[in-house]
């Protein structure tokens, strides 16, 4: 079976496996303390934006055995979520294979996940994160779930299956939710009010956000992000995420790092938002 291909290398990330490695070890602080963490919130923007904001994140995480990363569909290509089930994904670092039995027995217990042997073509979401835990040179294998839709009922139900498998499963599992926060701007649907910057509306918008996946209530997100129209594009990650932590009986989030693209490009009329949290 042909590997899922590395379809934004060379625009998110390095495509030279020398450049990208260097890029790597600028955002990765490999002396930092290492700690074990059940999930963790993560961006996917270029390495430029966000990188750092991941860095710090996967700096701080002990590797697993297993990742299961979560990420939305930025193409909307079809209902519920998909998780694939076998093969192997390619990064400019090399092929990760795909854990199976983990993948097909959180397949069993979900009713709105669909099986899929090979990656989303064309979406960064899982893509990005991938070549950081390659770069900790640690062997993991992989599971990856993509959310073609965002509702809570999805969240509940693939967050649900993915909990229960982990608790069966004899392996040690970290989810990684990838998400950016708040989208505003000239070149987004969403503006700022009046008086604010993208930068300012970003952050204080994101804040609302973090807080809430903070007291660890998923359903606390997912309300706060729809009430507030926070144009959070992992919004379903993220609550899945937190569905997790709750039955493994998570104790605490910690926000590592905080950003907007506009600390990047000095432009503060356009701006996303990155957050890098580790939940225990």
């Amino acid at each position: 079976m042909a590997p899922s291909p590395r379809t934004v290398a060379g625009s998110f990330y390095p495509a030279s496996p020398e450049v990208l490695r260097r890029e790597l070890m600028k955002l990765l602080d490999l002396d930092s303390p290492k700690e074990p963490v059940r999930a963790a919130i993560v961006p996917h923007a270029g390495y430029m934006y966000s990188g750092s904001v991941a860095g710090a994140v996967f700096s701080r995480m002990v590797m697993p055995e297993v990742v299961l990363v979560m990420g939305p569909d930025h193409w909307g290509w079809g209902d519920g979520a998909s998780i694939m089930v076998e093969g192997t994904w390619e990064t400019p670092l090399g092929r990760i294979a795909i854990e199976t039995d983990l993948a097909q027995n959180i397949l069993a217990r979900s009713r709105t996940l669909r099986a899929t042997s090979q990656g989303q073509t064309g979406e960064h979401s899982i893509e990005v994160q991938l070549p950081f835990l390659q770069a900790l040179e640690q062997p993991f294998r992989l599971v990856p779930i993509y959310f073609h839709a965002q509702t809570y009922t999805v969240c509940q139900d693939v967050g649900q299956a993915v909990a229960e498998a982990i608790r069966e499963s004899s392996q040690t599992v970290v989810v990684v939710a990838s998400t950016d926060f708040t989208h505003c701007g000239r070149v987004y649907r969403q503006l700022p009010p009046p008086g604010l910057t993208a930068h300012a509306f970003a952050r204080e918008q994101d804040r609302k956000a973090i807080e809430a996946i903070l007291t660890l209530n998923p359903r606390n997100l997912y309300d706060t992000v729809k009430r507030e129209q926070i144009s959070m594009c992992g919004v379903g990650p993220a609550t899945a995420a937190l569905v997790v932590a709750n039955y493994m009986d998570a104790r605490e989030a910690t926000l590592l790092a905080y950003k907007t693209s506009a600390e990047v490009t000095q432009d503060e009329d356009t701006a996303v938002g990155y957050a890098g949290i580790v939940i225990r």
